[in-house]
């Protein structure tokens, strides 16, 4: 490639990049770039960040995020990247990050359970189809905000066992839950409460019923690849509950980012 190729999949919570530079890839991770988190203290960092690390001139950016799945917030992110110094931009939605790094150029149903759960076709190509992907207001069901959601409403209305209010109260402090509310920031106690999972796996199984439900009620396919965190980290309960659904996955990523590096660079070549 002439130029220095940087590749970044955005999500709601971080965004996961890499320099390409010939055979040398870098890979880092850095704050979620969504397009609502666009402020102009936000310009004014990153900007910074991005001079005294590139020439962004001389640099081809690719940039796959969350937010961007419309035409107005991709235009919108390429003409906020030119702003900052970068002249040859392109933008899709992470969407198109999950079905290149899991599909290719084959087609399938690719699921996405983490931060802006979603179900989607992915033709080989482009998003054909989209099931959900309401985002984290309306849904986000099988992610760990929606965990979370579920868990601090049982915490209001009492419905919690005397061990889960315990092990709540012990890892986050009535203000912080008071803050978490007001903000909606549920995937935060979803973080607090990850060494004590198993005292709340019936809330993890009503999240990933919930998944189901919105995603496969009936379902589109019988097959689906699922990317993201949450889906990586409780993929025995999305196998025995996908059962129920009659789905059938044939596989978990984590991050995309490698594969989807992987795709980018032999597309480019």
């Amino acid at each position: 490639m002439s130029k220095v190729h940087i590749i970044a999949d955005g999500g709601g919570t971080t965004t996961n990049w890499c320099i390409v530079n010939g055979e040398e890839r870098s890979f880092f991770k850095l704050e979620s770039y969504h397009p609502s988190r666009w402020d102009s203290d936000f310009e004014e960092r990153i900007t910074t960040f991005w001079q005294n690390r590139v020439d962004p001139p001389n640099v081809q950016l690719t940039f796959f995020g969350a937010g961007c799945y419309n035409n107005e917030n991709r235009n919108r992110t390429t003409k906020l990247f030119e702003r900052i110094g970068f002249t040859d931009v392109k933008v899709y939605s992470d969407l198109s990050a999950a079905g290149l790094a899991t599909l290719g150029t084959k087609n399938g149903w690719v699921a996405i359970a983490g931060t802006g759960s979603v179900l989607f076709n992915w033709s080989g190509e482009d998003v054909t189809q989209v099931v959900g992907g309401k985002g984290r207001d309306l849904g986000d069901e099988g992610s760990g905000h929606y965990f979370g959601k579920l868990v601090i409403q049982a915490y209001q209305n009492d419905g919690l066992n005397k061990d889960q209010r315990i092990l709540v109260e012990d890892r986050i402090t009535k203000k912080e839950i008071d803050n978490l509310i007001i903000s909606k920031s549920y995937s935060i106690l979803a973080h607090k409460l990850h060494a004590d999972q198993d005292f709340f796996q019936d809330f993890h199984r009503r999240n990933i019923v919930k998944f189901f439900e919105t995603h496969f009620n009936p379902p589109p396919s019988s097959l689906i690849t699922i990317v993201g965190g949450y889906a990586w980290h409780k993929q025995h309960l999305f196998d025995e509950i996908s059962n129920d659904f009659d789905v059938n996955i044939l596989g978990y990523l984590n991050e995309p980012i490698e594969a989807l590096v992987d795709q980018m660079v032999l597309f480019s070549d």
